[in-house]
């Protein structure tokens, strides 16, 4: 018995050519790939929701191998719970995240978000969790998502430095501006 060979990752690499004209040009490892890549006007986030089976650590490992700059955390499996978003829950994912040279720069929880408008059926019970779907009764269902989905924003909340309606600069931004994007959540 042989190994078996490991697949090639293609990496597509836009190369400018002598009339501005973008080429692009291969690279088969993560190696070269980073290598040869420039670095990026926003952080490259990667969205958790497709790998909730797996454990939040195990999440940072492989983005972090893959050459992501954060995560934009799934409110479902362990990468997020609201339910438990206490400060120090809150602090204990910004710490794990950290010690991978990432951030968190999204809190998805559009599943719920889904129940606070959709016409309520059975096929959201697959989706919701038990204590957002209850006894399934439509106008429950809707109440306890938006209640939900409330939640969901106090974990992140910006300081009330920074300025989100207004033209004063916040000291609070790198940048000395008011935007609030790009920028790490989880902040408490």
């Amino acid at each position: 018995m042989g190994s078996v060979p490991q697949p090639k990752v293609l990496f597509f690499l836009p190369i400018p050519n002598a009339r501005g004209i973008s080429q692009h040009d291969a690279v088969a490892t993560t190696a070269e790939f980073k290598e040869r890549s420039c670095t990026m006007a926003r952080p490259v986030t990667l969205f958790t929701g497709q790998w909730a089976d797996l454990p939040l650590e195990t999440m940072c490992q492989k983005a972090k191998d893959f050459g992501y700059d954060g995560l934009e955390l799934a409110c479902w499996g362990d990468h997020f719970e609201v339910a438990k978003a206490t400060a120090a829950y809150c602090k204990a994912k910004r710490e794990l995240l950290e010690r991978y040279g990432l951030k968190v720069y999204a809190i998805s929880a559009h599943l719920v978000g889904q129940a606070v408008c959709d016409r309520i059926d059975e096929r959201h019970k697959a989706i919701l969790p038990d204590y957002v779907w209850g006894d399934g009764d439509p106008e429950g269902v809707r109440r306890r998502a938006a209640k939900e989905m409330i939640a969901t924003a106090k974990p992140h909340r910006p300081p009330r430095t920074w300025a989100s309606r207004s033209s004063t600069v916040s000291p609070a931004h790198p940048s000395g501006t008011c935007s609030t994007r790009s920028r790490p959540l989880l902040i408490i």
